[in-house]
């Protein structure tokens, strides 16, 4: 999973986990969801830019699509999918479940998603006559296959370990029972997770090299780190889709350079996390020149955060983690890194989410009350609080750490920055060999949970999806009781629990809200027009679903 900048997304657990097991990503960011929300910072920021149609869809036609990063392969139980990687894949595949606008899953390639009564079991009923690229029955012994498969992968395992059994009910149905209630399960089915791949794929040791789903088009040639070309499926199982004939997708890893080639012709589509292309790409989509929509306006745009070892000196005291909270300007890192694009971050959610809670405690900027506890810290250890922080040696997030170093001598910290190659750096922070790490992101807290979950926990030396080592059992409480319910003002008030606790324990520290785009030339028609099988709207993804896409020439 890669996104703009060849980082990774988090809109699910296993984005975030690619995430931990590939980067330390400020750029994770062109993700499943289109939401996101504006803390202050830049209000223009387009959430959708389009130019009247000129008719109704044309058929054919070859639309060159811009990628950020190449992705390390198909498999959807242990490839490694963000922005990049899912757009592709959203060609080759169906997901079990889909999120409508408001972020709520809804069946898409399953007909239903139904839970037992206390949410420990739960029903998938596939939609009939549905078949694979390779003429393989979607059936209920593959979408078990798939399911097992996740279950038993680094990469995708942690989000399915309360899953006790996956079962054949009948040709079409499939039984997952629970060893505890998980009312959000459907939400899981929506990413990489609810990717359904046929089993001939999953049998061929080269499988994912020539993946083989039953989306819109069919794969047909990948040459990695330069291109990857699907063709329509003739055989598409909603009917009268897809309206391109080919989508070249062409990875184009710097960022400048893929909005030089839209803006030359040489391709009609791109995503794009990089601050400064948004500020170029919005502006020339406000002028007319192309059209565009961000993940500016929903609940799960990824948040920007570095995590602190609580389980090691000198974030085991919760005084030196209150330092860092109260001393870092969020503000200015915005404004003078990110160009205002991302906004300030004080919690999981932006502060236009229904999920947010605006009093949850959380430390607001105050360079005096970080210089008085630095003072009591210094009291209290004969010394400044000095510690180090991992991150990737990629310039942007050296700059970003500089910049908070600069910001630490006011307070009299002392931050070494300890440049970490990428693979390493997640090793580092999945078994705890680091004091502070940056910087990673959350997706859809709904599943990326287990990242802040006391059940992940491990000690030291162990690894630990709970990086930041955390046991708080107010927070695992609330995560149980948003999980045994259904109830969306139950489920909001348990949130709020959660984020209470966060700015109580600040293991992690919230850094901002990442902006992510997708931008087409004015020849590109029907990219927004994201619907379910019943007409009803889909949720906008800055991931891109092309199957209702169409050139006019």
């Amino acid at each position: 999973m890669t996104t703009g900048n060849g980082q990774v997304r988090l809109g699910s657990v296993a984005v975030l986990l690619a995430c931990l097991l590939l980067v330390a990503a400020a750029a994770c960011g062109s993700g499943d969801g289109s939401g996101g929300g504006t803390e202050g910072a830049d209000e223009t920021l387009s959430a959708l830019v389009t130019v009247p149609a000129p008719g109704p869809p044309q058929l054919g036609g070859t639309l060159r699509f811009g990628l950020a990063a190449e992705t390390d392969g198909w498999d959807p139980a242990n490839s490694q999918w963000a922005g990049s990687g899912t757009t592709v894949s959203y060609a080759v595949f169906d997901r079990l479940a889909m999120n409508d606008p408001d972020g709520n899953p809804k069946p898409y390639l399953a007909e239903s998603i139904e839970p037992n009564d206390d949410f420990t079991r739960w029903t998938i009923t596939l939609r009939p006559g549905i078949v694979f690229h390779n003429n393989e029955k979607l059936n209920a012994e593959a979408v078990k296959k798939n399911l097992d498969r996740s279950r038993s992968s680094v990469l995708l395992g942690p989000a399915f370990e309360s899953i006790t059994s996956v079962q054949v009910v009948d040709d079409l149905t499939v039984q997952v029972t629970m060893s505890r209630p998980w009312s959000t399960f459907a939400s899981a089915l929506t990413s990489q997770a609810g990717v359904v791949a046929a089993p001939e794929m999953l049998d061929d040791p080269a499988g994912s090299r020539n993946p083989i789903g039953t989306g819109p088009f069919v794969f047909d040639e990948w040459i990695p780190d330069n291109r990857l070309v699907v063709t329509k499926n003739p055989n598409y199982w909603r009917e009268g889709k897809p309206y391109l004939e080919k989508i070249e997708f062409r990875v184009i890893a710097d960022n400048a350079a893929r909005t030089a080639a839209l803006d030359a012709g040489d391709i009609d589509a791109l995503e794009s996390s990089d601050d400064e292309q948004i500020t170029k790409l919005n502006r020339q989509a406000s002028e007319g020149r192309y059209q565009l929509y961000s993940n500016e306006t929903a609940d799960d745009a990824p948040v920007q955060f570095v995590a602190l070892n609580t389980a090691k000196p000198p974030f085991d005291d919760p005084l030196a983690r209150q330092i860092v909270a109260y001393g870092l300007d969020t503000r200015t890192l915005s404004e003078t890194l990110y160009e205002g694009i991302n906004p300030p971050a004080t919690s999981l959610f932006p502060t236009t989410s229904r999920w947010f809670n605006p009093d949850s405690g959380y430390p607001t900027y105050d360079p005096e009350r970080a210089a008085q506890l630095s003072a009591e810290y210094q009291a209290k250890y004969g010394q400044p609080l000095r510690f180090s922080v991992n991150v990737p040696p990629l310039r942007q997030y050296t700059e970003i750490a500089e910049t908070v170093q600069a910001q630490a001598r006011d307070f009299n910290v002392e931050i070494t920055i300890n440049p970490v190659e990428q693979t390493k750096l997640i090793v580092d922070a999945l078994f705890g060999n680091f004091e502070a790490t940056g910087f990673v992101t959350f997706g859809d807290p709904s599943i990326d949970q287990v990242f802040i979950s006391s059940r992940t926990l491990k000690p030291v030396g162990e690894l630990s999806l709970n990086i930041a080592r955390n046991d708080n059992p107010r927070l695992q409480q609330a995560l149980d009781d948003i999980g045994s319910t259904d109830d969306a003002e139950t489920r909001r008030q348990q949130w709020f629990v959660v984020q209470e606790e966060m700015a109580n324990d600040l293991a992690f520290v919230f850094i901002v809200h990442q902006r992510s785009v997708a931008v087409f030339s004015n020849s590109v028609f029907g990219f927004a027009d994201v619907t379910f099988p019943d007409g009803s709207p889909m949720l906008l993804s800055t991931s891109p679903l092309l199957s209702g896409a169409w050139l006019s020439r």
